[in-house]
């Protein structure tokens, strides 16, 4: 298993902006597990890493602000 931290931010001041995003392969499954990420984290971690997975776990419980288009 490989856990890859994507984003992690223990001084913010909003709780969603403090959650953790990780991306984690079992068995060559990638999971994408986007804590309370919004639409412009999401788009930070984009051009950050590499975040094609089979899995994606929605951030911010799948709110209309968690997950752009891209």
């Amino acid at each position: 298993m490989d856990i890859q931290v994507d984003y992690v931010n223990e001084e913010a001041s909003d709780n969603n902006d403090a959650s953790i995003v990780l991306k984690v392969t079992y068995n060559k499954v990638p999971f994408l597990l986007m804590g309370d990420a919004d639409t412009k984290l999401e788009a930070e971690i984009m051009a950050k890493f590499n975040v094609q997975s089979t899995i994606l776990k929605a951030g911010h419980h799948g709110s209309n602000t968690s997950s752009s288009s891209t």
